[in-house]
Order: C-alpha cells, then sequence, then structure tokens
C-alpha cells in the first residue's frame, strides 16, 4: 500500500509505493491529481442534493414513494458518499494522497454498477427507448417467478457434481460446485478439462466414470435443452405480449412521467401555478383563411369536433 511517512526525505503531498508494487507503478514519487478534490467536493454536493430530492418524495408521495428505485437510488447515494469521504483513520493519509480504502473501494465498485442501472431506469422514461426496458423488466419478473423451479434444477445437478467429482478444484466445495453448474448451463462445459485431464494427478481424475457419465448426459438433456429453451419461450412470449399494447405501454409511460414531474414540484408552486381555467374559443378563427386557420386554430377543438363530442350517438 502507499505510505508517504516511511521515506527519510518525505515531500508534503507525495507518495511512494511500497515494495511488492514497483513493477505496475514504479519507485517515482507520486502527488494527488489536481482534480481529484474539485471531483470529490462536486460528487458529495451532488449526493446530498439527490438525498434531499428523495426527501421530498418522501414528502409529496408519503407511502407510495418507496418504490424498488426509491432503495436503489438510496444506496447509491449512501455507497457514493462513502466513498468519497475522507476518514481520519490514518490521520491525513487520504487527504494527502487521495487514496481510497478497501472497504470504500468495494463501495465505489457498488456505486459505479448501480449508477448505470439508475441510468437504465430513467430510460424507462423516454417513451421511445423505455419500452425495450419494460419488456426486459417483464422477462426478468417472469425469470424470477420461474427461479424457485430453476434454483432446484442447479442444485439437484450442482450437489450430484460435487460428490461425483469432489477431487477436481471446481467442484470441491459445494458453492464452486453451484457456480461451476451454473455456468456450464450457459454451455461452458469444459468437457475435456472435466474427463480428460491429467491421469496422473489426483485433482484431474473421474473415479465413477459410468454414473459421472449418466449425470452429465441427463444435465446436458435436462438444462442445456429444455430448461434453457424453456427460459426462451417464456422471454418470447413476454416481449410479444408487449409488443400488442406497445401504443398503450407508450402512453402509459408519457403521462407516468408527467405525473412524476408535476408531482416533484411541492404542493405550494404547484398549486400556485396550476392552471384552474381556460378560455376556449373555438370559432375564434372561422372568418380567417386557410393558412391561418392552419397555423393558429387548434384543430382539436374545432366546431364539427366539439359537436361530435357533444353529441356522441348522432
Amino acid at each position: 500500500y502507499p505510505k508517504n511517512t516511511f521515506e527519510p526525505t518525505w515531500i508534503p503531498n507525495c507518495f511512494y509505493v511500497l515494495s511488492g508494487a514497483e513493477e505496475k507503478w514504479g519507485r517515482d514519487c507520486h502527488f494527488q491529481n489536481a482534480w481529484q478534490e474539485p471531483i470529490r467536493l462536486t460528487l458529495i454536493v451532488l449526493c446530498f442534493i439527490n438525498l434531499f430530492l428523495l426527501v421530498m418524495q418522501i414528502w409529496n408521495y408519503q407511502l407510495e414513494a418507496f418504490q424498488p428505485v426509491f432503495f436503489l437510488e438510496l444506496i447509491l447515494f449512501i455507497v457514493c458518499l462513502l466513498l468519497v469521504m475522507n476518514f481520519k483513520e490514518f490521520d491525513n493519509f487520504q487527504e494527502e494522497t487521495g487514496l481510497r480504502q478497501n472497504w470504500q473501494w468495494q463501495c465505489g465498485v457498488m456505486a459505479l454498477f448501480l449508477s448505470w442501472m439508475d441510468l437504465l431506469l430513467y430510460i424507462r422514461k423516454i417513451p421511445y427507448l423505455g419500452i425495450y426496458v419494460v419488456m426486459f423488466n417483464d422477462v426478468f419478473k417472469t425469470f424470477v417467478k420461474f427461479s424457485l423451479v430453476f434454483l432446484l434444477f442447479i442444485l439437484s445437478f450442482a450437489f450430484t457434481f460435487h460428490t461425483l467429482l469432489q477431487n477436481e478444484p471446481q467442484f470441491e466445495d459445494a458453492f464452486n460446485a453451484i457456480l461451476k453448474t451454473t455456468v456450464m448451463m450457459v454451455g461452458e462445459i469444459d468437457f475435456g478439462g472435466i474427463f480428460f485431464g491429467n491421469k496422473d494427478t489426483y485433482s484431474s481424475q473421474v473415479f465413477y466414470k459410468e454414473v459421472t457419465y449418466l449425470i452429465f448426459s441427463i444435465f446436458i438433456i435436462v438444462m442445456m435443452i429444455i430448461v434453457m429453451n424453456l427460459l426462451v419461450g417464456l422471454a418470447v412470449g413476454d416481449i410479444i405480449e408487449v409488443k400488442e399494447h406497445a401504443t398503450l405501454e407508450r402512453l402509459k409511460m408519457q403521462v407516468e412521467l408527467a405525473l412524476e414531474v408535476e408531482f416533484s414540484v411541492p404542493n405550494l408552486l404547484r398549486k400556485r401555478f396550476v392552471r384552474k381555467e381556460e378560455t376556449v374559443q373555438p370559432n375564434k378563427y372561422r372568418k380567417s383563411n386557410a393558412l391561418k386557420r392552419a397555423l393558429l386554430q387548434n384543430q382539436d377543438l374545432s366546431s364539427k369536433n366539439i359537436s361530435n363530442a357533444m353529441n356522441p350517438n348522432k
């Protein structure tokens, strides 16, 4: 880890790399980049602003504000704050170097992932792009409903492979066996590595070939053919259903976006600027020329349309 106090000729705001990392970072003196502190302060301000907006959502929507998106953004801004905050655990080490602690780096990883997921949820509000996010949500919900059956299949084959092939590194414990079985299901079988490895080493031998080949064949038929095609069929069915109602979904997203923007404004301001009445003059441009009527008159409020709306049975 970098530290700036072990060098006899210590330079302020400079840090060196301890032995073991010189090959990547070198042995020269390193300084904190000039842009790091402004970016850090900007992120702190943005996080507090967005946390304030979340509080305003609770104020406006009350219990309806506690949606999955709300909790995703709350976790995102908290881990982002934990990443950019300087802690006094090592005196002024972070202030001088700008480096993060191990747990802060992991918070940064989560913040990076959640920020892209949050962007995806914002794209959902764009009518022409959001329909594809809706498709993804529907497919994901279907997968969650099917996940219990899917998990039982995975566990059954994973524990079986763990019992038969526990001498091999990828199956030596139950957790790795579950991960390896899941990866095998999507195509990375590594058949040669499992069955035709180095025969002279204990970790590459298959001791129960007949049973292992039988279970492996059942795995290919059930998981790679039946289950995977079932998942594809469910996904295609959901996508077709969404496409059939694409227009309604798009209008629904437009209405939700408009309402969300409206209710994001505090009640006092919304009541002040809300339009309580509007005077409509459908015959205002009736005697004007055709060009003026086409440009200025609201075609939806023409005399004919108003008459049809008031007398729908005629």
